[in-house]
Protein backbone atom coordinates (compact mmCIF):
# COMPACT_ATOMS: atom_id res chain seq x y z
CA UNK A 1 0.00 0.00 0.00
CA UNK A 2 1.26 3.65 -0.06
CA UNK A 3 1.71 4.15 3.79
CA UNK A 4 3.18 1.00 3.85
CA UNK A 5 5.88 2.00 0.57
CA UNK A 6 6.07 5.54 1.66
CA UNK A 7 6.20 5.46 5.43
CA UNK A 8 8.47 4.91 7.71
CA UNK A 9 11.28 4.10 4.90
CA UNK A 10 10.66 5.12 1.56
CA UNK A 11 11.73 2.93 -1.49
CA UNK A 12 14.36 5.91 -2.41
CA UNK A 13 15.66 5.99 1.09
CA UNK A 14 17.80 4.23 3.52
CA UNK A 15 16.49 3.55 7.10
CA UNK A 16 19.69 6.00 7.96
CA UNK A 17 18.73 8.77 5.93
CA UNK A 18 14.91 9.11 6.77
CA UNK A 19 15.56 8.74 10.53
CA UNK A 20 17.84 11.74 9.57
CA UNK A 21 15.54 13.98 8.07
CA UNK A 22 12.81 13.22 10.79
CA UNK A 23 15.73 14.63 13.41
CA UNK A 24 15.98 17.28 10.95
CA UNK A 25 11.99 18.21 11.12
CA UNK A 26 12.18 17.62 14.77
CA UNK A 27 10.60 13.74 14.33
CA UNK A 28 7.74 15.75 12.03
CA UNK A 29 6.92 14.62 8.18
CA UNK A 30 7.39 17.01 5.68
CA UNK A 31 4.86 19.56 4.07
CA UNK A 32 4.96 17.14 0.36
CA UNK A 33 4.55 14.17 2.52
CA UNK A 34 1.68 15.77 4.46
CA UNK A 35 0.05 16.72 1.50
CA UNK A 36 0.89 13.31 -0.31
CA UNK A 37 -0.76 11.34 3.01
CA UNK A 38 -3.45 13.60 2.91
CA UNK A 39 -4.56 13.08 -1.12
CA UNK A 40 -4.34 9.56 -0.27
CA UNK A 41 -6.72 9.61 2.85
CA UNK A 42 -9.24 11.38 -0.04
CA UNK A 43 -8.46 8.63 -2.24
CA UNK A 44 -9.87 6.08 0.07
CA UNK A 45 -12.59 8.28 1.92
CA UNK A 46 -13.95 8.86 -1.44
CA UNK A 47 -14.11 4.98 -2.73
CA UNK A 48 -17.68 3.57 -3.67
CA UNK A 49 -16.88 -0.16 -4.01
CA UNK A 50 -14.60 -2.30 -2.04
CA UNK A 51 -12.73 -3.91 -4.78
CA UNK A 52 -11.26 -0.53 -5.27
CA UNK A 53 -10.81 0.01 -1.51
CA UNK A 54 -8.46 -3.12 -1.35
CA UNK A 55 -6.36 -2.27 -4.47
CA UNK A 56 -5.23 1.03 -2.87
CA UNK A 57 -4.43 -0.51 0.14
CA UNK A 58 -2.09 -2.95 -1.70
CA UNK A 59 -4.18 -5.96 -0.37
CA UNK A 60 -5.74 -9.44 -2.68
CA UNK A 61 -9.42 -8.63 -3.53
CA UNK A 62 -11.45 -10.96 -1.72
CA UNK A 63 -14.30 -12.67 -4.17
CA UNK A 64 -17.75 -11.91 -3.24
CA UNK A 65 -18.18 -14.76 -1.48
CA UNK A 66 -15.40 -14.23 0.81
CA UNK A 67 -16.49 -10.71 1.05
CA UNK A 68 -19.77 -11.65 2.24
CA UNK A 69 -18.40 -14.51 4.86
CA UNK A 70 -16.03 -12.10 6.52
CA UNK A 71 -19.33 -9.75 6.90
CA UNK A 72 -21.44 -12.46 8.64
CA UNK A 73 -18.49 -12.94 10.87
CA UNK A 74 -18.42 -9.28 11.89
CA UNK A 75 -21.92 -8.53 12.32
CA UNK A 76 -21.60 -11.93 14.40
CA UNK A 77 -18.34 -10.70 16.63
CA UNK A 78 -19.98 -7.65 17.10
CA UNK A 79 -23.10 -8.51 18.21
CA UNK A 80 -21.19 -11.52 20.61
CA UNK A 81 -19.18 -8.27 22.47
CA UNK A 82 -22.61 -6.16 22.31
CA UNK A 83 -21.68 -3.42 19.75
CA UNK A 84 -24.99 -3.54 18.46
CA UNK A 85 -28.03 -4.97 19.01
CA UNK A 86 -31.82 -3.74 20.29
CA UNK A 87 -31.80 -1.21 22.86
CA UNK A 88 -32.73 -3.45 25.44
CA UNK A 89 -29.21 -5.52 25.59
CA UNK A 90 -27.01 -3.26 24.13
CA UNK A 91 -25.42 -2.27 27.21
CA UNK A 92 -25.80 -5.17 29.43
CA UNK A 93 -22.77 -6.88 30.28
CA UNK A 94 -21.51 -11.40 30.39
CA UNK A 95 -23.14 -12.78 33.21
CA UNK A 96 -20.51 -12.71 36.21
CA UNK A 97 -19.50 -15.85 36.15
CA UNK A 98 -18.80 -15.95 32.35
CA UNK A 99 -16.85 -12.68 32.96
CA UNK A 100 -14.30 -14.57 35.70
CA UNK A 101 -14.45 -17.27 33.60
CA UNK A 102 -13.05 -15.42 30.83
CA UNK A 103 -10.98 -14.16 33.24
CA UNK A 104 -9.51 -17.41 35.09
CA UNK A 105 -9.08 -18.41 31.46
CA UNK A 106 -6.02 -15.75 31.12
CA UNK A 107 -4.45 -16.20 34.07
CA UNK A 108 -1.18 -17.70 34.16
CA UNK A 109 -1.77 -21.88 34.50
CA UNK A 110 0.34 -24.16 36.56
CA UNK A 111 -0.12 -26.09 33.86
CA UNK A 112 2.06 -24.46 31.14
CA UNK A 113 5.11 -25.72 30.73
CA UNK A 114 7.27 -22.46 31.66
CA UNK A 115 6.55 -23.48 35.24
CA UNK A 116 8.22 -26.57 35.42
CA UNK A 117 11.53 -28.40 34.44
CA UNK A 118 10.54 -31.50 33.52
CA UNK A 119 8.15 -32.96 35.64
CA UNK A 120 9.74 -31.07 38.45
CA UNK A 121 8.40 -27.64 39.54
CA UNK A 122 11.03 -24.36 38.75
CA UNK A 123 12.99 -24.48 41.69
CA UNK A 124 12.43 -21.30 44.20
CA UNK A 125 15.61 -19.63 43.17
CA UNK A 126 15.06 -19.55 39.44
CA UNK A 127 14.43 -15.96 39.03
CA UNK A 128 12.03 -16.55 36.20
CA UNK A 129 9.58 -16.29 39.49
CA UNK A 130 10.08 -12.67 39.53
CA UNK A 131 9.33 -12.55 35.57
CA UNK A 132 6.19 -14.48 36.38
CA UNK A 133 5.18 -11.89 39.06
CA UNK A 134 5.38 -8.88 37.34
CA UNK A 135 3.55 -9.94 34.03
CA UNK A 136 0.83 -11.29 35.98
CA UNK A 137 -0.43 -8.42 38.94
CA UNK A 138 0.15 -5.07 36.97
CA UNK A 139 0.44 -3.35 40.20
CA UNK A 140 3.72 -4.94 41.25
CA UNK A 141 4.93 -4.48 38.04
CA UNK A 142 4.37 -0.80 38.47
CA UNK A 143 6.50 -0.61 41.13
CA UNK A 144 9.32 -1.91 39.13
CA UNK A 145 8.84 0.12 36.39
CA UNK A 146 9.76 2.92 38.63
CA UNK A 147 12.66 1.01 40.09
CA UNK A 148 10.96 0.73 43.49
CA UNK A 149 11.01 -2.82 43.75
CA UNK A 150 14.49 -2.90 44.18
CA UNK A 151 14.64 -2.69 47.92
CA UNK A 152 12.07 -4.73 48.43
CA UNK A 153 11.99 -8.16 49.28
CA UNK A 154 8.89 -10.84 48.32
CA UNK A 155 7.49 -10.55 51.41
CA UNK A 156 7.78 -7.09 51.57
CA UNK A 157 5.23 -6.79 48.32
CA UNK A 158 3.41 -9.77 49.68
CA UNK A 159 3.03 -7.14 52.95
CA UNK A 160 1.69 -4.73 49.98
CA UNK A 161 -0.79 -6.89 48.96
CA UNK A 162 -1.97 -7.96 52.13
CA UNK A 163 -2.36 -4.37 53.13
CA UNK A 164 -4.59 -3.55 50.01
CA UNK A 165 -6.87 -6.70 50.48
CA UNK A 166 -7.47 -6.00 54.18
CA UNK A 167 -9.13 -2.69 53.04
CA UNK A 168 -12.34 -3.22 51.49
CA UNK A 169 -12.43 0.40 50.24
CA UNK A 170 -10.16 -0.18 47.75
CA UNK A 171 -8.23 -2.31 44.91
CA UNK A 172 -4.97 -3.12 43.75
CA UNK A 173 -6.25 -0.49 40.82
CA UNK A 174 -6.39 1.97 43.53
CA UNK A 175 -2.60 3.69 42.32
CA UNK A 176 -2.85 6.25 45.33
CA UNK A 177 -3.98 3.86 48.08
CA UNK A 178 -0.28 1.51 46.68
CA UNK A 179 1.80 4.80 46.57
CA UNK A 180 0.93 6.15 50.47
CA UNK A 181 2.22 2.00 51.20
CA UNK A 182 5.67 2.59 49.69
CA UNK A 183 7.02 4.59 52.90
CA UNK A 184 5.37 1.95 55.08
CA UNK A 185 6.81 -0.93 54.18
CA UNK A 186 10.27 -0.23 55.74
CA UNK A 187 8.23 -0.02 59.26
CA UNK A 188 6.21 -3.15 58.64
CA UNK A 189 7.60 -5.15 61.40
CA UNK A 190 5.76 -3.33 63.43
CA UNK A 191 3.22 -5.72 65.53
CA UNK A 192 0.23 -3.31 64.52
CA UNK A 193 1.49 -3.59 60.69
CA UNK A 194 1.50 -7.44 60.60
CA UNK A 195 -0.60 -9.94 58.90
CA UNK A 196 -0.54 -13.83 60.07
CA UNK A 197 -0.27 -14.84 55.65
CA UNK A 198 2.98 -12.60 55.82
CA UNK A 199 5.64 -14.50 56.57
CA UNK A 200 8.63 -13.00 57.53
CA UNK A 201 10.94 -14.51 54.55
CA UNK A 202 9.35 -15.70 51.37
CA UNK A 203 10.86 -16.40 47.73
CA UNK A 204 9.86 -15.17 44.53
CA UNK A 205 7.68 -18.71 43.87
CA UNK A 206 6.16 -18.61 47.11
CA UNK A 207 4.56 -15.00 46.38
CA UNK A 208 3.66 -16.19 42.74
CA UNK A 209 1.68 -18.82 44.12
CA UNK A 210 -0.06 -16.71 47.19
CA UNK A 211 -1.34 -14.22 45.12
CA UNK A 212 -2.20 -16.68 42.42
CA UNK A 213 -4.29 -18.66 44.79
CA UNK A 214 -5.86 -15.59 46.62
CA UNK A 215 -6.68 -14.42 43.67
CA UNK A 216 -8.24 -17.89 42.30
CA UNK A 217 -10.65 -18.55 45.34
CA UNK A 218 -11.52 -14.48 45.42
CA UNK A 219 -13.40 -15.27 42.16
CA UNK A 220 -14.48 -18.56 43.33
CA UNK A 221 -17.61 -16.91 44.24
CA UNK A 222 -18.48 -15.75 41.32
CA UNK A 223 -16.95 -19.01 39.30
CA UNK A 224 -16.86 -22.02 41.37
CA UNK A 225 -14.51 -24.11 39.21
CA UNK A 226 -13.41 -26.93 42.30
CA UNK A 227 -11.98 -28.93 39.42
CA UNK A 228 -9.56 -25.93 38.86
CA UNK A 229 -9.09 -25.57 42.29
CA UNK A 230 -8.25 -29.06 43.13
CA UNK A 231 -5.38 -29.11 39.86
CA UNK A 232 -4.39 -26.34 41.77
CA UNK A 233 -3.57 -27.17 45.14
CA UNK A 234 -2.16 -30.58 43.48
CA UNK A 235 1.22 -28.59 42.39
Amino acid sequence: SFFAKKFPTPADKTAQETAATYDQNLGHISEEDEDAIQKECYKVRSTKSFETYYTILGLPVPSNEEFCDRLKKAIANSERRKYHGSDANIHTLPESNLQVEALQKNMASFKDETFWNGTELLVETDPKWKEFTLKNWDWIRDLSDQGLLDDMTPSDVSWMSDSIKSDTSTTHKDYGFVDKLIPKVADRTKEETQFPSTPEKMSWRELFVKLYLEDFVYRMEFNPDFKLLYSLLDV
